[in-house]
């Protein structure tokens, strides 16, 4: 099988990043429905809870998996899904790019930078995490 051409890769992208964005879903929804909620008895470390309850009450589950393990395949899917849509932008540059500029050769220069403010904006916002004290 050779290379995908540009439609057949388009469609590609747009099936696994609705795939990955419904897995991102369903299990940030049941972190926040599914799960009780995980608060330790008073005076009981956690511990002495699952030695007098046993393990599998003191933690718990959803489709077989702790709240750890769902948490981290929750934050898998948020990276890979933010991967896909940068992927997808960057396949459709050219277009936005033109898109922006418009037919107006009036308003070029300003739309121009009106989108390069917006996506500088846009990426400060998503490197803020990184920026920001713990």
């Amino acid at each position: 099988m050779g290379p995908l051409d540009r439609t057949s890769t388009n469609f590609l992208l747009a099936v696994v990043t609705a795939a990955v964005l419904a897995c991102l879903a369903a299990t940030g929804l049941g972190l926040k429905f599914r799960l009780p909620e995980h608060e330790p008895s008073p005076g009981l470390s956690e511990a002495a809870v699952e030695q007098a309850v046993g393990p599998e009450a003191a933690e718990p589950t959803w489709l077989g998996l702790s709240e750890e393990s769902i948490e981290d395949i929750h934050f898998f899917l948020a990276v890979t899904f933010l991967a896909l849509i940068v992927l997808h932008l960057v396949l459709h540059g050219r277009w936005l790019w033109v898109a922006c500029k418009g037919r107006e050769p009036k308003w070029q220069r300003a739309r121009e930078v009106i989108f390069v403010v917006f996506v500088g904006l846009l990426l400060a916002l998503a490197l803020l995490p990184f920026w920001t004290p713990r």
